[in-house]
């Protein structure tokens, strides 16, 4: 599990899926609260129903890396707020000098 705000939205998500039944891991460098102080407060007390691993070291079942997905997935959203934005224009055939 990964999420923003680690005192609050990832606590009650984690304890939600232990008291389920769920074996929780969390990706800590993928949660955030808004003090470094209650995120590691909340990871400390998360500590007791899931596993804590960061981004780097997780990998899914199917092999894949949790980087690699979020650097596909980072790029992606990057590349839809800028088309949001107007800073880049959609392109669809080929290359043309």
């Amino acid at each position: 599990m990964s999420g923003v705000s680690t005192n609050y939205v990832m606590q009650s998500a984690v304890r939600e899926a232990h008291d389920r039944g769920y074996e929780v891991v969390i990706l800590e460098d993928a949660c955030s609260a808004l003090s470094e102080e209650e995120h590691q407060w909340a990871i400390k007390g998360l500590s007791r129903m899931a596993q804590v691993t960061t981004s780097d070291t997780f990998t899914f079942a199917s092999g894949q890396s949790f980087k690699k997905l979020t650097d596909h997935i980072t790029l992606t959203v990057t590349l839809i707020y800028l088309l949001q934005q107007n800073m880049i224009c959609q392109y669809s055939g080929p290359a043309q000098l």
